[in-house]
């Protein structure tokens, strides 16, 4: 049986047709998308405790900028879920779930170079265990954020370290 899931949750349109599906660590599977709105949203199911499929506002519940991308997920070395997209200013912005969802400018954190607007960033745990997030830069560069457990987030220009 095909479900259409956003006219079953009622929830908002989406203006981008790349969507980040993640299995969260609270057993819940997690569809984020950027909706016609711009804002962040997350379609999300227990199938074990809650099989309805429910919506929510991420972006808006933790006051984030809106998107200029379709957002990426995962799960991070903490195993705190988190939703990345990119900001219309170009800013890499990280959506978090731990009691409430938070929000973190993760370029302004590590004073790395701005986004390529509209360019949907990557996101995931190294094998080392760091959370990294990967993205072009305006200077068409492969830009790395990432994020040692306990440290700040930095960053890396991977093209230049490449050669």
């Amino acid at each position: 049986m095909v479900e259409n899931l956003t006219t079953l949750t009622n929830a908002p349109l989406t203006s981008a047709d790349a969507i980040a599906i993640t299995h969260r660590t609270d057993d819940y599977t997690s569809v984020a998308y950027r909706g016609s709105d711009g804002q962040i949203y997350e379609l999300y199911q227990n199938i074990i405790s809650d099989p309805v499929w429910h919506v929510g506002g991420p972006g808006n519940l933790a006051g984030a900028p809106t998107a200029s991308s379709a957002p990426d997920a995962y799960v991070r070395h903490d195993d705190t879920y988190s939703i990345l997209y990119t900001a219309d200013n170009g800013h890499i912005i990280e959506l978090h779930l731990t009691d409430t969802w938070h929000q973190h400018d993760l370029t302004a954190l590590a004073g790395a170079p701005l986004a390529t607007v509209s360019v949907r960033p990557s996101a995931y745990r190294r094998a080392d265990g760091v959370n990294a997030v990967v993205y072009r830069g305006t200077n068409g560069h492969m830009i790395e954020l990432y994020n040692f457990s306990g440290t700040t987030w930095q960053w890396g220009d991977l093209t230049a370290l490449a050669q």
